[in-house]
């Protein structure tokens, strides 16, 4: 009996730390998108900041940048490029939610 209990203890701990797992990556959320200018080149190397946060990346080499993580709450999503001014967003983020925001025809400064 008590080698039963143990591994039914064992399944439950198990199961559950794979439900919380689960939850939690649903409880977070991602934003992608691409950045270009107004005659539609790429611009790479932009750098993308989701505010209040820390979190800074660069696009890539086809203008992509992809954040992931994000907490639900509101949030400015700030792009910036030498010469250009610069583009600002306020995102509304929700559990599981994953927006795409583009930032095309971003404007000469």
């Amino acid at each position: 009996m008590k080698r039963f209990v143990r591994l039914f203890a064992t399944v439950l701990l198990f199961a559950s730390t794979l439900l919380a797992e689960g939850l939690l990556a649903q409880s977070t959320g991602s934003v992608y998108g691409h950045v270009t200018d107004s005659s539609g080149s790429i611009l790479q190397g932009a750098e993308v900041q989701l505010q209040p946060t820390s979190i800074i990346v660069t696009t890539g080499a086809q203008g992509s940048y992809f954040i992931n993580d994000i907490a639900p709450g509101t949030y400015t999503l700030a792009i910036s490029y030498v010469g250009f001014n610069l583009f600002t967003k306020t995102l509304e983020m929700t559990p599981g939610k994953n927006l795409t925001v583009d930032a095309s025809e971003f404007a000469e400064g």
